[in-house]
């Protein structure tokens, strides 16, 4: 088992005890109870006997003691990322103090909260064969048995919720197929029992075993698949939490909010340590202005002298960080150390993404950047294929808009942004992001570090700056000071996989602020279309044309095309739409607003941060979105819940 956490000790560690010396044995159970008992964390290596974490007063105990027969790797890491478990090793001597430990714990918790529950964890050998399996009555493609002891029906009822939670958990390639068991002795094969009945019954406990088929371990049972490993751990021990959450629900005086508070809360220096050092990674290098093309006007002025049949070379600035040493740095990070299976899962996403977008920018200006780009964003689906051409096909080319005839220069757009970061710092004094003026910024305005980049010589439809502002300080600029002020930096620099999520937020907030236009998800629609025609083959000639059969002004399908043909095919683009469609299924399914602001986060995160919310580990939002304040914002927030199709969204 893992030693990373071991830092933090709850329990002075001085005179480890010998296996044999059962005096200091019983001080130690006594000293871990009398903390517990005000719910003081206890953590504490015993010798080479056990290792115990209970990070607060709980119900509950997860148990995994290693087979003495066989080797058994991996499988103590699919109870150490829990809140409350007791990892025992093959030792002799261990049997009386795994026993005396448990029932002191059992009658610590009766006493406390009314009851119990023990839940021993175990794997099946890959190389159980089907006659050993007819055995037992179990089937050779169950992935999960639940065992509970004879004449116990709260027992009983538990295994059943238990083999339910587990039955929707994929192991290796196939599904959680399983199955419950009554057995007079609920323990692991060759193992003594942990408490007899009549114990389990005086303390109230629930007693019940899991065993899991070891898929995720070579077939003679010697080394571990750890990509395997990793996905059943996380989505195993929520299973797990959902039945603690029902048990401590009707057999308990606890009341937890939901399955998630019960997650651990106790977390070891060693994750605030890799955080920082994947932060210092990302934060050597800006993925989006590396690869914007510095020479933007020359572009135009030399597309539009050939009559628009020949593209200037794009010219790029250097980089300012070398990938060799970015990369040593970036795999030296030793997230397998962390054992809490949650944010294990979010740095190792992190921790991919990281090295595509290295590759990428390595990549730039070649024939292989585009296939990075489509691993790192994806491809478009038929379904968003047809609502990008439902789009162009539904909202007519050159449609004249309300207030589109004033146009703001680039000092009247940084003012109304200085007003807007004004309004913002008013209810946060720590709030103080830059304005900076620059001519490589292909969108008129882009948030980069939390500080806004306004494009120079910028005219711009008063509809459209007031959206714009919204899009990219009522969004990108909040979320940044958001997740700055958490202690997960990475909810700063954004999770794997934000782009998508924070776009389909961003647009979102133009309507909010009323000023989404059939131009802007004319845009949209046709960056979609562009980018697929970018990982089709397409040149740049060709998409221009395309953009303007569509309708588009010739200085229009230029700066789409400049954009999706940056760094040699950047398809970011088609994740607008797409989040967008994403985010208003989530708003109509009755998803919440609030863990979406607390950073930079991907739709598959918000299950994990609203997770690591109810834990403490993530605070709420400093700041939410103006929009979302008024009565208006209110009014289309509750129009968008009752269910809304992309085109509803325009001039309304």
């Amino acid at each position: 088992m893992s030693g990373s956490e071991s830092d933090v000790p709850a329990v002075e560690n001085e005179g480890v005890p010998r296996r044999d010396d059962a005096a200091r044995l019983d001080a130690l159970i006594e000293a871990a109870c009398s903390r517990l008992a005000r719910n003081k964390k206890v953590q504490r290596r015993v010798g080479e006997l056990a290792q115990l974490h209970v990070d607060r007063l709980l119900p509950f105990l997860l148990l995994y003691r290693r087979p003495v027969a066989r080797p058994d790797p991996g499988t103590d890491q699919l109870v150490v990322g829990e809140a409350s478990h007791l990892t025992v090793s093959a030792v002799t001597g261990a049997d009386r103090f795994v026993r005396k430990l448990i029932r002191a714990m059992a009658d610590l918790s009766f006493q406390q909260f009314g009851s119990f529950f023990l839940l021993e964890v175990w794997s099946r050998p890959p190389d159980r064969g089907p006659i050993e399996l007819a055995r037992t009555g179990v089937v050779g493609n169950t992935r999960f048995v639940v065992y509970y002891p004879q004449s116990d029906p709260v027992a009983s009822d538990m295994a059943q919720l238990l083999a339910n939670h587990v039955a929707r958990v994929p192991a290796g390639d196939s599904g959680g197929r399983s199955r419950i068991l009554a057995t007079k002795r609920v323990c692991p094969p060759s193992q003594p029992g942990v408490l007899t009945l009549t114990q389990a019954r005086e303390f109230h406990c629930t007693h019940l075993g899991l065993e899991v088929e070891a898929s995720y371990q070579s077939p003679d049972g010697q080394e571990v698949f750890p990509m395997l490993l990793r996905a059943l751990r996380a989505r195993l021990g929520r299973a797990i939490r959902r039945t603690f959450y029902t048990f401590a629900e009707q057999q308990t005086t606890l009341r937890p909010k939901n399955y998630q508070v019960l997650g651990r809360r106790a977390v070891a220096k060693a994750v605030w340590d890799i955080d920082q050092k994947l932060d210092q990674v990302a934060s050597a290098f800006e993925f989006l202005v590396t690869v914007n093309p510095v020479n933007l006007p020359e572009l135009w002025a030399g597309f539009r002298r050939s009559e628009f049949e020949t593209v200037p070379p794009f010219r790029y600035r250097p980089l300012r960080f070398d990938p060799s040493s970015a990369k040593r740095q970036l795999y030296s990070v030793e997230i397998e150390r962390i054992e809490d299976p949650t944010l294990a899962e979010v740095f190792y996403r992190k921790q991919m993404e990281l090295d595509r977008q290295i590759t990428m920018l390595v990549d730039r200006g070649t024939a292989r950047f585009v296939h990075g780009s489509a691993a790192m964003y994806g491809t478009v689906s038929p379904e968003l294929r047809r609502t990008a051409e439902e789009i162009l096909e539904q909202l007519a080319a050159g449609t004249r808009e309300e207030g589109s005839r004033r146009r703001l220069s680039t000092q009247q757009v940084v003012e109304r942004a200085q007003r807007e970061i004004e309004h913002y710092r008013q209810v946060d004094q720590l709030f103080v992001p830059e304005i900076r003026i620059r001519s490589d910024v292909l969108s008129g305005l882009m948030v980069s570090r939390g500080n806004l980049l306004v494009a120079e010589n910028l005219r711009l439809a008063e509809q459209q700056t007031d959206a714009l502002i919204q899009h990219e300080i009522g969004t990108h600029m909040v979320t940044y000071h958001n997740g700055r002020a958490q202690r997960l930096t990475l909810l700063r620099t954004g999770l794997a996989g934000y782009d998508e999520w924070q776009e389909g937020i961003a647009v979102l907030a133009e309507h909010m602020a009323g000023g989404l236009s059939v131009a802007r998800m004319r845009t949209l629609a046709a960056r979609v279309l562009g980018a697929e025609m970018v990982m089709d083959g397409a040149d740049f000639i060709d998409a221009f044309r395309a953009l303007r059969r569509w309708g588009f002004a010739a200085r229009s399908a230029f700066n789409i095309c400049v954009r999706l043909y940056r760094g040699g095919g950047l398809t970011k683009d088609l994740i607008y739409l797409r989040g967008l469609k994403r985010l208003l299924r989530y708003l109509e399914n009755g998803g919440e607003l609030e863990p979406l602001f607390v950073g930079k986060l991907a739709e598959r995160d918000v299950r994990l941060v609203s997770e690591l919310m109810a834990r403490k580990l993530v605070g709420p939002p400093r700041l939410m979105p103006r929009y979302l304040q008024t009565d208006d914002g209110r009014r289309r927030l509750e129009r968008l819940r009752a269910g809304a199709h992309v085109l509803d969204l325009v001039g309304t």
